[in-house]
């Protein structure tokens, strides 16, 4: 596994990767995760765990607002995805959180496992790493790290090599877990890249750049051209120069929710 940590961190560290200084080199485990930084369950359960096991049967509004560049093709056994974030912090917000990240899950449903940027009112919104998972068949798990960042941008990665899922923070990996543990063999793979606000109101805030995909066929690492955009009650990803996509829009739960081209009045071509 650590041979394996450093072909993975050389495949998705495009630059001098500033360093995740509070990890440590003791190993922390919680469920399927093995991690290098602290495994810390939430004092209160978690707005996304509430979710996961609220009634579902009951019409009721949405209760996040989200924006997400899909991300598919032939990932199967050597794949990787990484990209640069920001995530400003912002007074405007009154949501216990915000964050920007990426998933890896299974397509149509079914397991999946998520790193992002958070910033947290119980945190005084300092932007933090951390973890979501959910097994097949089994409700949201979140967990916080204690691990505060800088308020420069950061590259967060989720990569696949050998049967084993390293997540990534500025190229080094802080956890893995096994492939079984979420997927079987025969599932089609596929990444999501969020931006996300909890309260209605609120609005996201920063921006994702230089994504880069690895799928099985490829070398290295390449751009990603981004063809299709969902935008969650009127949150949206929007393109802006060099690729980059800025968070806007504010959360409203009675807008509806679309796929789209990058720009409003383009076709979603997959």
């Amino acid at each position: 596994m650590k041979a394996l940590s450093f072909v993975l961190a050389a495949m998705l560290c495009i630059a001098a990767c500033p360093s995740v200084s509070s990890a440590s080199p003791e190993p922390f485990r919680d469920g399927p995760l093995t991690c290098s930084v602290p495994i810390v369950y939430p004092v209160k359960v978690s707005p996304r765990e509430k979710r996961s096991t609220a009634n579902v049967a009951k019409p009721r509004l949405p209760t996040n607002g989200m924006s997400n560049i899909d991300v598919g093709g032939d990932l199967r056994n050597d794949f990787a995805l990484s990209a640069a974030f920001t995530l400003p912090r912002t007074n405007a917000n009154r949501g216990l959180f915000y964050t920007n990240w990426i998933i890896l899950l299974k397509y149509p449903s079914g397991g999946m496992i998520q790193i992002e940027l958070m910033r947290w009112k119980k945190y005084d919104y300092r932007q933090e790493i951390g973890l979501t998972w959910s097994l097949p068949g089994h409700a949201l798990q979140y967990r916080d790290t204690g691990v505060f960042l800088s308020n420069a941008p950061h590259r967060l990665g989720i990569a696949l090599r050998g049967g084993a899922i390293a997540l990534l923070v500025d190229g080094k990996p802080v956890c893995h877990a096994a492939k079984s543990s979420f997927f079987a063999e025969s599932d089609i793979l596929y990444y999501q890249i969020g931006t996300e606000v909890l309260q209605v109101g609120d609005r996201p805030t920063g921006t994702v750049s230089d994504i880069r995909l690895k799928r099985d066929a490829d070398l290295e690492a390449v751009p990603l051209k981004v063809t299709c955009v969902y935008r969650g009650n009127g949150v949206s990803w929007e393109p802006a120069a060099g690729g980059t996509f800025l968070a806007g829009g504010v959360f409203d739960a009675t807008e509806r929710s679309r796929f789209t081209g990058i720009a409003w009045g383009e076709p979603c071509r997959w």
